[in-house]
Order: structure tokens, then sequence, then C-alpha cells
């Protein structure tokens, strides 16, 4: 249901069991991974999404992972960890019941002894020689993937872990010490070579002090999976699993080596496409740390280690090359095919309205074709359909987003939830400022304002966030469609978009808005692709200034119908709709009191819209008087902002009528009487 005006935010939707039992597979469970994190969460700890290791290999898709199964799929990895029982189960929809997740515990708090055994490393050997002798409680301990052995304690009241509290990150040669924000672990029932399971199921003990001691006073960066012999850190996963806050991480080199890996990776895997999944990768890596290298310094580093990799790789084996291109394709396909399996479920999970009690509402003549969202000051309608996707393109200081931002505040102000996705670069202070500026509440934009800036963040949403949402809006959809990797002009990549900001909400009865750019001379199509108007199935207008808004002048601009699918919002190739824009900052950037209207609120405009009028039945006249019809033809021409509108007036008055199997978007004029006159159409 949606938020009514004054409703509190939904409360999270109660624990479901672990395995529904009923055969269907809903939340099969086979290896306990998704019951492990919920028990997790439960207990206080955070976890995130991280790849998983399949029969094809890592599911990032790079045949030659250098960490598979074991790094995030999300944005900021551990940064945006959580303990909330919908996300994760949102994480296990889209990803666990293929079979294509595993997921990272962060170490707030505890600390993890990390014995490693795999590839002959002496991990058992060594941590043998270390607590021989040694107090050693009873502890939970898992076993890892590749056989090793670790064991989680707590630690003392007070600390955090990680360098804040002294600790290195190494025990001894592959026996690591992990703790700290910037830690993790990964859940049991995670695969990577092998499933991880839980040896010893206890509380974590509290950290032994010699174990403490020892991690104080370790030198930094040689444990882990480093064998003797090897400079520290040499492996990408030794590299991504010091803390956030290690001093290596601060060193260019770090981030060299870094880059080197997947510099590498990159080109081992599918030339044509390496910088961008290169540099991203490498970001990503970057933003875990505390203090993450600035742009200007990390773009030098990123270009030196790229063109390094690169000259190592002429171009002359191009079978190869194809081949590794037709591998990257499938595994694109096969992950196309799963969004598209999660957006199924994520319907099915929220309860879309079945066919018959869609028939019902109709029947009953409780669903109303006529656009509801933005409200006119004049008229009993809007501006935009509830349940369809709704647009508004034009060219740059029309006022779109002017526009747009009085819209949510709107709906905020009466008690509803607005998702929005972001676009066009603004930062989430320029977002509330601006809303706060059109008149939207602090508490309702605290409580009820959504911002959403990839469509992995909207993947993630709690199903009963996506099912109240009563306004989405998007700024703006071309950039939307390169953030999913498409083609702007593409008939596919604007599907796409359409599918993952505005699907999932509008089926729930949302009403969806996008604002677009033109940006080049033919206006009347959008931003080059005629797709876009085709799929939007709601209103759409084209946004035409006629006086900008400044601190000081009053804004005014029109809405003209381009598209109206529902046919409630008036005549297609007409000024729908006039936007007033009164600045309120007394000179200064501030409020803006935003006024939208059938009639045109300037009085000038309804001035110049007279005169229009009556040159338009001085043009139908037998005597038009001393000017000539030539004469008066351009001079209403001219008047291209207010020929609509007048047409439109004088058809309602009766002083004009159309003819008869002519489109409405361009009305051939004749009198009451039946006198015909053919003038070029507004």
């Amino acid at each position: 249901m949606k938020y009514q005006k004054g409703a509190e935010r939904p409360e999270p939707t109660p624990a479901a069991p672990e395995s529904s039992g009923d055969g269907n597979g809903v939340l099969a469970d086979p290896d306990g991974l998704l019951a492990a994190a919920l028990a997790l969460a439960a207990e206080g700890v955070k976890v995130f999404p991280c790849h998983r290791v399949t029969e094809d290999g890592c599911t990032c898709g790079n045949y030659a992972c250098k960490s598979p199964g074991k790094h995030p799929r999300n944005d900021h990895g551990s940064k945006d960890a959580t303990t909330d029982p919908d996300v994760i189960r949102t994480w296990w929809i889209k990803w666990g019941q293929h079979d294509r997740l595993n997921l990272g515990q962060t170490l707030t708090g505890r600390a993890v002894v990390d014995v490693d055994v795999a590839e002959g490393k002496p991990g058992e050997a060594i941590w043998e020689a270390l607590s021989a002798g040694q107090d050693m409680p009873k502890t939970l301990a898992y076993r890892t993937g590749r056989g090793g052995l670790q064991m989680v304690f707590r630690l003392p009241e007070g600390e955090t872990g990680g360098k804040a509290d002294g600790y290195s990150n190494t025990l001894g040669t592959a026996v690591d010490f992990k703790t700290g924000p910037g830690a993790y672990v990964m859940v049991p029932g995670s695969k990577t070579d092998d499933v991880y399971t839980v040896v010893h199921d206890a509380e974590p003990a509290l950290l032994p002090g010699w174990v403490a001691e020892l991690a104080r006073t370790a030198q930094p960066g040689t444990g882990g999976s480093v064998v003797a012999g090897r400079p520290p850190g040499s492996q990408l996963s030794d590299l991504l699993s010091l803390p956030a806050d290690d001093p290596y991480r601060s060193s260019n080199d770090w981030v060299a080596a870094v880059a080197g890996h997947y510099a590498g990776d990159a080109w081992k895997f599918v030339p044509a496409r390496g910088w961008s999944w290169y540099s991203d990768m490498v970001r990503a890596a970057n933003a875990t740390s505390a203090e993450p290298h600035p742009e200007d310094r990390l773009a030098k580093t990123l270009r030196s280690v790229w063109e390094t990799e690169a000259a190592k790789h002429p171009e002359d084996e191009p079978e190869a090359v194809e081949a590794l291109v037709q591998k990257r394709l499938l595994a694109l396909r096969a992950e196309q095919e799963a969004r598209y399996r999660f957006t199924q479920e994520r319907e099915q999970a929220t309860a879309v309205e079945s066919v018959a009690d869609a028939l019902d509402a109709v029947l009953a003549g409780d669903w109303e074709v006529r656009p509801t969202v933005g409200e006119f000051a004049d008229a009993d309608r809007g501006l935009f359909y509830e349940g369809s996707v709704n647009g508004v393109y034009g060219d740059g200081s029309a006022g779109k987003s002017v526009l747009m931002v009085s819209i949510q505040a709107r709906v905020l102000n009466a008690g509803g939830l607005v998702i929005h996705w972001e676009f066009d670069q603004n930062a989430q202070r320029a977002l509330v400022q601006r809303l706060l500026w059109a008149g939207a509440k602090p508490d309702a934009i605290r409580d009820r304002f959504v911002v959403l800036r990839t469509w992995q963040q909207g993947e993630q949403l709690a199903p009963d966030l996506v099912s109240s949402a009563a306004l989405v809006t998007l700024d703006a959809l071309t950039p939307s469609i390169g953030a999913l990797g498409q083609k702007v002009n593409d008939s596919e990549g604007v599907d796409a978009a359409f599918a993952a900001y505005f699907a999932p909400f509008t089926v729930h009865g949302a009403c969806g808005v996008y604002i677009d750019h033109v940006g080049h001379e033919n206006t009347e199509r959008q931003a080059g692709s005629k797709r876009k108007f085709l799929a939007t199935q709601g209103a759409l207008y084209e946004i035409k200034c006629r006086t900008k808004l400044s601190v000081e002048e009053t804004g005014v601009s029109e809405l003209w119908l381009r598209k109206d699918n529902p046919a409630g919002a008036g005549a297609v190739g007409s000024v729908a709709a006039y936007v007033t824009y009164v600045p309120q900052g007394g000179g200064k950037p501030g409020p803006v009191e935003t006024t939208i209207t059938r009639e045109p609120k300037d009085p000038a405009l309804k001035q110049a819209t007279g005169a229009t009028e009556r040159l338009i039945l001085a043009l139908l006249q037998k005597d038009p008087g001393p000017w000539s019809r030539s004469t008066i033809a351009k001079a209403i021409n001219k008047k291209d902002a207010t020929v609509g509108v007048a047409v439109r007036n004088l058809l309602e008055s009766g002083a004009l009528a159309e003819l008869e199997g002519v489109p409405k978007n361009r009305p051939n004029l004749v009198l009451a009487e039946g006198q015909q006159v053919f003038p070029e159409g507004p």
C-alpha cells in the first residue's frame, strides 16, 4: 500500500524462517549461508555481499581473479555492511538462490586468528609453535574454503581493533591477525575452493593477552598467504585484506601494487573492455582505505600502470582476443538473466496486484484515467499519471529540475515516500537544500526521501519500501542509461533503464517521472532517441522557457504535451500547462514558489494570448482590415508561445471549429459559420 498523509515509515518485515520447507526453493539454504548471516546480524555483526566461486570460476567474471569469492559485490565493500535482515534477504533473493553469493562479516570489536595452510603454507606449524604452552580458550572457529582455520575472539571492552588499538595484521608467517572496522572474514556457508564451515560452535572468547601482545609486536604485512622468500603483500588478497587504517595503504606503493594486479587481469581477460573494469576495481579498492588516495594522484598512477601493462600486450593475437570477448559476452548474458529473475522474484515478494483485482477495481470505477501528480492551481487534475513512467525534456535553464523538486516536496509533505535516482552528479546537500527551498518539511525529507545513485542500491531496498513508494524521480535519463553500461540512444539501453529504475515501483502504482536534456537542434525529438518517446507510457512534456528564472525575476515556462497514452492530460501538440517560478530570496538564492496552471498566470502572457486570438480572428474574416492575410499569418507564426493557447481558447468559446479529420496538434481553423481558412498550424 502507498503511504497515506501523516503515515509513519513502515516497520521492517518480520523475520522469515531460513527455509520455507515447501519445496519451492524460495529460501532454500543448503550451505546455511543465509541462516548464518541473519544470526550474525541479530548479534550486531554487520555483513555485506561478496562474489562466490562456481564451476565457471569467480562470479565477477574475471577468469584470472586473484581473490576468487572473497571480494565485494557492492560499490564500497565493508563500508556498506549492514545488520538489516530485509537488506540481507534482498541480496539472497538476487544472488543466493542462484548460488552466486558469498557474504563477508566485519570485525569491529572482534579479532580473527587466520591460519593458512593452502598451497603448502606453514600456517599450522607456525601456529603450533606460537601457541605451545600458552592458555588457549575454546572459541568460535571456522574451517576456510582452502582448509585453513579461523578462530574468532572478542576484543577487550572499549577496543574496536586495527591500528587504533595498536594491532598489526599478522602473528607470523602464514598466520594472519584480522581485526577492526576495515577487516573482514567470510560468513560460514560462503564458498571459495570449498564451503566455509563452523568447526566449533561457541561464543567468541575474550582475546588472550599473549595473542594481543604478539599482534602488537609482530612486523606488519608479513602474514597471511605470503610465503618465505616473497615480498610482503605480494598477492592481491593480501593487499586488500590489510586493515583500512594500515599505514602501507597510504603509500603510493600500495595503490601501484593493487593497480598492477588489476591491470594484468584486465589484459589477460578482455582487452576491449579492460580500462573501464580496471579503473573501477582500483577506485573501489582505494575507497576502502581509511584515507583514500586523492583523485589527481590516483589518476596518474592508474594511467602509468595501465600503459606499462599495455606495452606487454601488442594486439597480434586477434583469435585469442575474440575468444576472450565471447567468454565475457556469455558472462554478461548470465548476469542479465540473473537480474531479470531477480526482478520477477522481487515483484512477487512485494505482492503485485493480480489481474482479477485490477479488473474489479476498474469495473467499480476505482481507477480514473487522469493525471493527478503535480496538481494544477486552477484545474482539477495534475501533470503526471500514477502507475506509469512520465517525462519532461527540454533545453537547459528551462526549469526542469525546479519543477521536479517542487513535485517531490508536495508528495513528501502529503505523507508520501519519494525515491530519487540521481545521475546528474548533484551532491546530497544540494538535493536537500533544493527541497527545503521548494517548501518540503525537514521531517518529511528525513523520514521519506531516499536517494539512489546506482542500480545496485535500488536492488538492495527492502521490499516494503519498493511497494510503498508514491513517487519515483530520475535526474537525468541519458546518464542513467550510461550508468548501466548501455548505449544512451540504443533501444536496449532505454528499455534497460526503464526496467531497472522504474518498473519495480510503477508496477505497485507509484508515479515515475524522469527529466532528460535535449542538447541538439531537433528539440521535438528527445536527446536523439525515438525509443525514449515510445517507452514513455504516461504523459511526456517538452518544456520551453518563456522567461528565465533568476534570483530577482519571476520565471515562466510552458509545458507542451508531446505524448499522452492515457489521453487525459490535454491536446497533444499544444501547451498543456504553465509553470510560474517566483523567487522568494530577496535577490539572493533561496526559496522558490512554483505554481502549475492550465491558464497563463503571468498578466503579460494573458495579454499576449488575447492579442494572438484577435490576429487569428482577423485572418479568418473576409475583410481582414488594413493588413494582408500573409502579413497577419507571419505575425501569428512569430507568436509560437501563445498560438496553441489562443486556438484552444477560441475553440472552447465557439468562435472557431476544428475541421473534421485534421490532427488535433495542427488544426485547420474554420469560423463558426463554416468559412474555411488554412493558415499554418501552431
